[in-house]
């Protein structure tokens, strides 16, 4: 009988063992372990301050914020800023933590940090320190969509020939004359590699020569006006991925390679089109923007869009029809390339 109940004894205390370590990540450390915080998470204390671009605060933004405990678990919280700009976000983290912030007039923007990578952070009595960090989020203002020329994500282009310029109008959005209907080469475009010849039902060859030549091949793109070129600009997390509108006096690149090791996942903000004084002064030109990153990879040969091609790259393009306008907002679905066709508007972010 007492062999029995001890028994029993065991196996209860076995379940109860074997229900906690089932449950160990929503576990929240009472302690100052740093590694246990970071395994099953401890309490946290955010303040969201909501702000526009002159730091004026901004109520009534809708904030979903996730703290994140484990891979596949969160504590989610929705909230609305009040008056001055601020929403308090609490919960149990391992210091992962996501938000999207949203308000009517505002473009859409979403982020996230790691609460021990920031400067300062520390743990005491369970808890992230500071308890009360303040987060700034900067909402941009729409202020002026308009239409401009504009084509979907990734649009594809196909090269006939490896290492060979071919001149792209970025108004047109197209290979210049003869290749397409494009007339101005506001760029030289290069894709360098070697030639795959493969049989056309060999998918899998076609694979490992592309894997092969990753390091070999590269894009090569070059502004051919003078006083014309880009400069990049860091994403922010915000649906209008750049300026609102193109700084006029910062100094622009002409050329810009791309390989396997050095891709641009940013916003390349152009100067083209340029126009001249008499005197040699520029007094016109037109601006835009690309979205990285600039996809390229070699063509299948039965690719039914590209059959023949070499190379294919992809491009996100963005160009004002105004000479002088530096306004970079676009309005989804209102693409002058397709003028009167609303079904190929392409609806592409902002």
């Amino acid at each position: 009988m007492a062999r029995k109940t001890l028994v029993t004894f065991i196996g209860i205390i076995g379940a109860v063992w074997l229900i906690g370590a089932m449950n160990l990540p929503r576990m929240v450390v009472v302690g100052d372990s740093l590694k246990q915080a970071k395994t099953f998470g401890a309490k946290a204390k955010i303040v969201f301050k909501v702000v526009d671009e002159e730091g004026t605060p901004v109520s009534g933004a809708k904030i979903s914020a996730g703290l994140l405990l484990w891979s596949t678990d969160h504590n989610g919280v929705n909230g609305v800023t009040d008056r001055k700009g601020v929403l308090v976000v609490r919960g149990a983290t391992i210091g992962d933590v996501r938000y999207s912030v949203n308000k009517d007039g505002y473009y859409y923007t979403h982020g996230g940090f790691y609460i021990p990578g920031l400067s300062g952070a520390s743990l005491k009595d369970g808890k992230w320190q500071p308890y009360g960090m303040e987060h700034k989020v900067v909402l941009k203002r729409k202020r002026n969509p308009i239409p401009m020329y504009a084509h979907p994500k990734y649009y594809d282009y196909y090269f006939p020939e490896l290492n060979t310029s071919y001149g792209f109008d970025l108004m047109e959005m197209d290979w210049v004359q003869p290749m397409g209907k494009g007339k101005h080469a506001d760029l030289l475009i290069e894709y360098h590699g070697k030639e795959i010849n493969i049989q056309e039902d060999d998918y899998r060859e076609w694979m490992r020569l592309v894997a092969d030549a990753s390091e070999t091949v590269s894009l090569t793109l070059i502004w051919t006006d003078r006083e014309c070129g880009y400069y990049i600009v860091d994403y922010d997390g915000s649906e209008l991925k750049s300026p609102h509108n193109a700084a006029i006096n910062r100094p622009l690149s002409r050329s810009i390679m791309l390989n396997q090791r050095h891709n641009i996942e940013k916003c390349l903000v152009f100067r083209i089109r340029p126009r001249f004084s008499s005197s040699g002064k520029l007094i016109g030109a037109h601006y835009g923007k690309i979205y990285g990153p600039i996809g390229y990879s070699r063509t299948y040969p039965l690719d039914r869009y590209g059959k023949g091609a070499k190379a294919q790259f992809g491009i996100q393009i963005y160009a004002n029809p105004t000479e002088n306008d530096t306004n970079l907002e676009f309005l989804p679905y209102h693409s002058l390339n397709y003028p009167n066709a609303r079904e190929k508007q392409p609806n592409i972010a902002p």
